[in-house]
């Protein structure tokens, strides 16, 4: 009696299937209790061994039973089920996962059973169900392994073991239909090399879609023209908007101006950001808006399309904002892989309005590397902080607010998750707790400077402030920015400084370069030098079109500092200030929403030109000849081998592309 219980359930693989049941519970331990996922990963690893072993010796030593056929699946789908549900604590897509996996398997178990019943028997499992559980395995050590994992990364390898679990769910369905209706096994197997051949060819046809549908629609660029230019006396003025002014030159500065003029902020908060991250800069944003939002004051966030789905989608922190009741995100311009010609144009317009009274607009992302001192490597950049005691009917901010209020109720933006079951989520949870946590500590370690604080101290009166602004919808835009920022410069009675991250300019723009240049002011340009732009785009372009830039005949000097230089701003003469987020480049000028302040104040354009000459003393000029002069005798930058693989790259390959990027 006992030999026959052992020989039928204490066999070799059958041991290896009870273990890797406990280890199933060891690692739902471990994972809830560890603060290090990697432990789980080891233990998930093991239990996949496991499962290797076990059919190998069975089959091997003869040891197969009845028992453990039904023992070896149930212990996989218990780990994989147990796993899943695990990672939903962490991952908001592994939720929808776990319910492919649980419909598939409730599935394949009605149908095995009434197969069973009928006297039939599968040959095994299928090569896409091995695929399959492979994958998902591979995918799982990657989640629990990897500590550098963006939520976006891990949603698309989530999605990855979605799509592929879904491609077998569907394979199985086939393959069950055909064997109840009497197909045998021989005949019912699913060709690996056609599937390959049929999947090259979807993506083949899908990529040719995207990138000609693309270029028939952009491959063309408006040219300036007279009724796109604002009067000139429109910029300037005598104070009467009552209107002061502060440039934002330190990120840890820039950070500290946006979380006290959300924290005091009493009725509404308009904000819109490029590029939103939830690291530590981040937290603290999204904390200074939830705690806004939770003193009552209504917070809308724009964020751009394509941004909002490499950083935001999947994230439960941008969920926890997003799924407050006194908030509203949305998007503009959502991906749409289906609709390529609209989804290249993109928002990059970076402002944030407190109460309709005061606001900041400039250059800067929000993320470290742009706000606080949290990231080793942080760019340069230039905000400018607008205050009004008493906002008048030409007061800028009105302007902003109808811009904002336009761009809003744009019909390409849409609503970003606003689910308030979103908020019952454990990982949403748990988000929350962090945003708070670091909100908290940021207003505790700030408090002093805080209660202190006075923007009638802090900025300087102006005479005038003009909001300068492309169009707002998605598709090919008249360049009125590039237009009447080429006017001003164009008619300087003295002197012109403009400095820009990247320049990758069509005929239109290099004919202004040329106006620039043959201009009785003296006209300076500086950008990055190649090796130092983190762009590497705009690095290769800058390489690539440089005997063009030279040509126009502008006063071209190239920054080599210890970072990247980011800022997007121009001096003129000794009055005249502009900051804002245009880059010099055929992006900015027709495809993005651009937005760019123009101050008159003498004050704030001295502030300006003294900042902007310790960036180009950190710079060469390059002379019409292409050799260098080294006034300042800088250390120029060099390529790493990464940077200089990336933009060989793009040099090759897709500098057809470069007006997309």
């Amino acid at each position: 009696m006992f030999k026959r219980y052992k020989g039928q359930f204490l066999t070799i693989p059958n041991i290896l299937g009870y273990i890797r049941i406990f280890l199933m519970l060891i690692f739902v331990i471990v994972y809830f209790n560890a603060g290090d996922y990697r432990f789980a990963a080891v233990i998930f690893l093991i239990s996949g061994l496991t499962d290797f072993l076990d059919g190998k010796i069975a089959r091997h030593f003869h040891m197969e039973t009845e028992f453990g056929e039904i023992l070896d699946p149930v212990a996989d789908k218990l780990t994989q089920g147990a796993v899943v549900l695990s990672l939903t604590f962490r991952f908001v897509m592994m939720r929808y996962l776990l319910m492919l996996i649980l419909l598939k398997d409730v599935f394949m178990g009605i149908t095995g059973f009434i197969l069973y019943k009928r006297g039939k028997k599968m040959d095994g499992a299928q090569w896409y169900g091995k695929f399959n559980t492979t994958f998902m395995y591979f995918a799982i050590l990657i989640l629990l392994f990897s500590r550098s994992l963006t939520y976006f990364s891990s949603g698309l390898l989530i999605a990855g073991v979605f799509l592929v679990n879904m491609f077998c769910f569907i394979s199985y369905v086939v393959f069950y239909i055909r064997m109840i209706r009497g197909v045998s096994n021989e005949k019912n197997k699913l060709s690996k090399k056609k599937t390959g051949i049929v999947f090259a060819v979807i993506i083949l046809i899908f990529l040719s879609f995207e990138v000609s549908s693309t270029l028939s629609v952009y491959s063309k660029q408006p040219d300036v023209s007279e009724d796109m230019l604002i009067d000139r006396s429109e910029f300037f003025g005598n104070g009467e908007a009552g209107e002061s002014a502060k440039i934002l030159v330190d990120n840890s500065d820039a950070l500290f101006e946006r979380v006290y003029m959300i924290k005091n902020a009493k009725t509404n908060i308009s904000m819109s950001t490029f590029d939103f991250r939830a690291d530590e800069a981040g937290q603290i944003m999204i904390g200074a808006l939830m705690s806004a939002a939770d003193r009552g004051v209504k917070v809308n966030l724009l964020v751009d399309g394509i941004n909002s789905w490499i950083q935001m989608e999947w994230n439960p922190y941008f969920y926890a904002l997003s799924c407050h009741e006194n908030v509203t995100v949305k998007v503009y311009n959502k991906a749409n892989p289906l609709v390529p010609w609209k989804s290249i144009a993109r928002m990059h317009d970076k402002y944030l309005i407190a109460d309709n009274s005061t606001y900041i607009l400039g250059g800067r992302n929000t993320y470290n590397r742009f706000l606080g001192d949290y990231s080793a490597y942080q760019n340069y950049d230039w905000d400018v902080l607008v205050y009004s005691d008493t906002v008048q009917e030409n007061s800028s901010v009105n302007k902003l607010i109808d811009y904002a209020e336009k761009i809003w109720h744009d019909r390409d933006c849409s609503i970003f998750h606003n689910s308030r079951y979103l908020k019952r989520w454990t990982c949403v949870k748990n988000a929350s707790k962090d945003i708070y946590t670091a909100y908290n500590n940021y207003i505790s370690d700030n408090d002093s400077k805080m209660a202190s604080y006075d923007y009638k101290e802090d900025t300087i009166p102006v005479n005038k402030i003009t909001i300068l602004s492309n169009a707002t919808n998605c598709g090919m835009k008249d360049p009125v920015i590039w237009a009447n920022l080429t006017e001003l410069v164009v008619n300087a009675r003295e002197r012109a400084k403009i400095h820009t991250p990247y320049i990758i300019c069509n005929d239109v723009m290099y004919r202004s370069l040329e106006e620039m240049a043959v201009s009785d002011a003296d006209i300076i340009l500086m950008t990055n030098s190649a090796p130092n732009n983190d762009n590497p785009v705009g690095a290769a372009e800058l390489e690539s079109s440089m005997p063009d830039i030279l040509a126009t005949g502008i006063d071209l000097w190239e920054f080599s500092g210890e970072r990247a230089y980011h800022g997007k701003s121009i001096v003129i003469d000794d009055n005249i200030s502009i900051i804002g987020s245009f880059n010099m480049d055929i992006r900015s000028t027709y495809l993005d929403t651009e937005l760019m302040l123009v101050i008159d104040s003498k004050e704030i354009n001295a502030q300006m030109s003294s900042y902007m000459e310790k960036y180009e003393k950190q710079s060469v000029n390059i002379l019409s000849d292409g050799t260098k002069e080294n006034p300042y005798n800088v250390t120029e930058a060099e390529y790493t081998s990464k940077r200089k693989a990336r933009k060989t790259l793009i040099q090759k390959l897709f500098s057809w592309a470069r007006c997309f990027f």
